[in-house]
């Protein structure tokens, strides 16, 4: 095969690694693997899990090493310049200098608008899954991030943040210090009790996994679709919080285009609609690219 571009997006959980070729950027090859973050596994786990998403993918395709014209890496936990070195010289042994590596919010970012329009005109995204973050570069190169603090600190309007909402909203309503709503009843379903007392057992239990909060967001959608006016709320609410995390990044940089991405922002609607009515004069757009193409495509854009 001809000469390519390797992109990785790791994250906490899954690394994956892609083969890009050709002027369309198209995805010849990809393989996955675990975690790459640093500060979960360290860097000679996740540096072993990068180097077997990467090979995966070279198998598939039937390429090696010396064809590869470069290499993006866009890797959840590089946060500053010290955890960008210490990449950069892990990496460099094995793929050489053609690297670039950040954050995984760049990766997205590139993704998003791809390397000429970023460059030419600058853009934001905003991601919304379980956790949620905007980030941005203007056409002078200055760059600004707000939230993805996590749950304990931020992730206002994300997944966790409408989870929690719902599972909260619907304890009250038990209570009789909230307004009546289905998600009692989805509540109890969802985490399998009878009643509350249960529940907090299993809340507080210290195998509890946090995922499960987010967990309960389909019941939050269902219930709005269902005429439940408390859920519609949060919905709306959600949205509201996101075009405030995003107008933290558009207006300082002076942008006007936001691309959209994550779980949450994809099967929501009505928070997709919340958050354009809260952004007047903002184009919401869909990201040109997946974050692990946009990690190929660094190297052209940074």
């Amino acid at each position: 095969m001809s000469s390519f571009r390797i992109g990785v997006d790791g994250g906490g959980t899954t690394t994956r690694a892609v083969i890009v070729g050709g002027d369309s950027n198209q995805v010849l090859a990809q393989a996955k693997s675990g975690s790459s973050n640093l500060y979960n596994l360290g860097l000679e786990g996740a540096l072993q899990n990068i180097h077997v998403a990467i090979d995966g993918a070279l198998e598939q395709a039937g390429g090696v090493l010396n064809q590869v014209e470069s290499f993006g890496f866009g890797l959840a936990g590089v946060t500053g310049q010290h955890e960008k070195a210490q990449w950069l010289t892990a990496l460099g042994v094995r793929y050489g200098a053609s690297i670039a590596v950040d954050e995984d919010v760049v990766a997205a970012l590139v993704g998003a608008f791809g390397p000429d329009e970023l460059k030419n005109n600058g853009g934001a995204v905003l991601i919304a899954g379980t956790g949620a973050n905007c980030f941005g570069q203007n056409q002078s190169g200055q760059r600004a991030r707000a939230d993805g603090w996590g749950p304990m600190l931020g992730d206002r309007g994300s997944g966790f943040w409408l989870g929690e909402s719902g599972i909260r909203a619907a304890v009250a309503a038990i209570d009789g210090a909230g307004a009546s709503t289905p998600l009692s009843g989805y509540l109890l379903q969802h985490f399998e009790v009878p009643d509350l007392n249960a529940l907090v057992g299993v809340i507080y239990a210290p195998t509890f996994a946090r995922d499960r909060i987010a967990a309960f967001v389909p019941f939050v959608l269902q219930a709005a679709r269902e005429g439940d006016a408390v859920s519609a709320q949060l919905l709306s609410e959600a949205g509201i919080h996101l075009a405030a995390t995003a107008r933290a990044i558009l207006k300082p940089l002076g942008l006007e285009q936001l691309a959209l991405a994550g779980g949450l922002i994809e099967n929501a609607p009505e928070i997709r609609d919340s958050l354009a009515n809260s952004l007047p004069g903002i184009e919401l757009l869909q990201p040109r690219y997946e974050p692990v193409v946009g990690a190929a495509l660094m190297p052209l854009a940074l």
